[in-house]
C-alpha cells in the first residue's frame, strides 16, 4: 500500500509542475472570476472523488488537492476568491452551534457556565502572563497582553 501511496504522490507533483498551469490558463480564459471559482473548487472536489474510488478516501483527495493547488502562483487570487465561500462555513458553523445549544441548559446550568468561563480566563491570563515574563518582558507587559 506504501507503494501505491508513494505512485500517487509522484503523479501529483507530475500534476502539480505539467498539467494544473494549463487548467490555471484555461480557467483564465473566460475573464470571469465566478468561472475560476468553480473551476478551482470543482478540481478539488474531483480529486477528493477520484481518490474515494481509488479506496483512499476523501481526506486523502483534499490533501492532494489542496498541495497542488497551494504549489501554484494563483493560490493568492485563489485565497481571495475563497475567502468569502470560507466566511460563509464559519458563519454556518457558529449557527449550528447555535441550534444545538438549548437555552433551558444553559439557564438551569448558569453558575456552572459561569464559572468555567472565569476559570478559562483567569488561566489564559495566568498562562500568558507566564510566557510573557519567560520571554523576559516586565510583569506590566504581561499584564497588558
Amino acid at each position: 500500500n506504501a507503494e501505491y501511496m508513494g505512485g500517487i504522490f509522484l503523479f501529483s507533483v507530475f500534476w502539480t509542475i505539467y498539467v494544473m498551469p494549463q487548467f490555471y490558463k484555461l480557467l483564465h480564459a473566460p475573464h470571469s472570476q465566478e468561472v475560476y471559482l468553480f473551476g478551482v473548487i470543482g478540481y478539488c472536489l474531483g480529486v477528493s472523488l477520484l481518490t474515494q474510488r481509488l479506496g483512499l478516501g476523501l481526506e486523502m483527495g483534499a490533501f492532494l488537492a489542496g498541495l497542488t493547488i497551494m504549489d501554484s502562483q494563483e493560490i493568492e487570487k485563489i485565497n481571495h476568491l475563497l475567502s468569502a465561500i470560507r466566511q460563509l462555513f464559519g458563519g454556518l458553523f457558529f449557527v449550528s452551534i447555535g441550534f444545538i445549544m438549548s437555552p433551558s441548559y444553559c439557564i438551569n446550568n448558569f453558575l456552572a457556565i459561569m464559572a468555567i468561563v472565569v476559570i478559562v480566563m483567569i488561566c489564559k491570563g495566568l498562562i500568558t502572563t507566564f510566557v510573557v515574563v519567560l520571554f523576559g518582558y516586565k510583569l506590566s507587559t504581561s499584564v497588558l497582553v
